[in-house]
């Protein structure tokens, strides 16, 4: 047996987060003897990183955990996190919130799995609960008041009723506001929506469209007062109060086809919203509505009791109906026509 020294090694360098598996060779010399060349394999085992991804309004005090630990200040702003400390091959991974930003609500979704590389499709949403509320100043209305606002593109824009002028205005946080230009100097404002690029306001005989909220230009739109107006299935569609049974529908806000005959009753249509592939529109003071697929071909439905409808929004996978001056209201579970 004899004695052997230990006499050159191979340096290996891997990135943490990626498993290496490598051979080093190694010198070992007999002393009194003859050298000899031993080739060792080894696999290097790396921890993973937990991260992912973060979307909508970030306010300063978001804390994000992992596994019961490893807490993450999350900047304002910040669009992506990962933990500082990695966790073992095959381990499992829990991202909770314990501090969310008081008048914020924040869910997760992917926040539990199994380690088996970096992992980065944790994704963190978080939202106004509407519960903290701030006043704010807007431009004069000339003498109407802002009544319906619309978000896209990166800005809010409103339009105010009943002033002469109409007044649009228009923000990119929501605190600060901006009157915007418009040549159309004697209408009343009452519909706004969003779509395929272009905000669209509707009035009495009037329209505006504008692609990014400041410099608005007026297309030719048919008769009606176009109080109401969504945007959804890839069309605007304004529906006229007062006027009976008009429709009005534009893939773009700028060339209209007037659809006359498109409701199934002679009432006054005003409140219109789209969601989950669905067009409702409800008559006012009445407990008629009606849906459409494509804005076009309208169906009769029939609500739970007669109100003065004035609004509908749809989320949650629901619509909900509004009326004026009223403690009632609504709601029906989206669904085909």
């Amino acid at each position: 047996m004899g004695i052997y020294q230990y006499r050159s090694h191979g340096t290996v360098t891997r990135p943490i987060g990626a498993n290496a598996s490598v051979t080093l060779t190694a010198t070992i010399a007999k002393i009194g003897g003859t050298s000899d060349t031993k080739v060792f394999a080894l696999t290097v085992i790396a921890n993973y990183t937990i991260g992912g991804t973060i979307s909508g309004v970030i306010l300063p005090g978001l804390v994000l955990r992992n596994n019961g630990g490893n807490d993450l200040s999350v900047t304002t702003g910040a669009t992506t996190f990962t933990f500082s400390t990695p966790v073992a091959p095959g381990t499992g991974y829990t991202v909770t919130i314990p501090t969310i930003p008081a008048g914020m609500s924040c869910g997760i979704a992917s926040g539990t799995g199994t380690a088996n590389a970096n992992v980065t499709t944790v994704n963190i949403t978080c939202g106004s609960n509407a519960t903290v509320f701030t006043s704010r100043t807007l431009p004069n209305p000339n003498g109407g008041w802002y009544l319906t606002a619309v978000y896209g593109n990166g800005r809010f824009v409103t339009v105010s009723a009943n002033s002469n002028p109409g007044t649009v205005a228009y923000s990119d946080n929501g605190t600060t506001w901006t009157a915007a230009s418009h040549s159309v100097n004697s209408v009343q404002w009452y519909g706004l929506a969003y779509g395929n690029g272009r905000y669209v306001a509707t009035g009495n005989n009037m329209a505006i469209t504008s692609v990014d909220g400041i410099t608005w230009t007026q297309p030719t739109i048919p008769t009606g007062n176009w109080n109401s107006i969504t945007y959804g299935a890839g069309l605007f569609v304004a529906v006229s109060t007062g006027g009976g049974q008009s429709i009005a529908t534009s893939p773009d806000g700028i060339t209209w086809t007037l659809r006359s005959t498109a409701l199934p009753s002679f009432q006054t249509w005003q409140p219109i919203a789209f969601g989950n592939g669905v067009f409702v529109v409800i008559a006012q003071n009445t407990s008629v509505a009606a849906t459409s697929a494509d804005g076009i071909t309208w169906t009769a439905k029939t609500l739970p009791s007669p109100a003065n409808w004035n609004t509908t929004a749809y989320g949650g996978g629901m619509f909900i109906f509004a009326a004026y001056n009223q403690t009632t209201g609504v709601q029906s579970a989206a669904s085909s026509p």
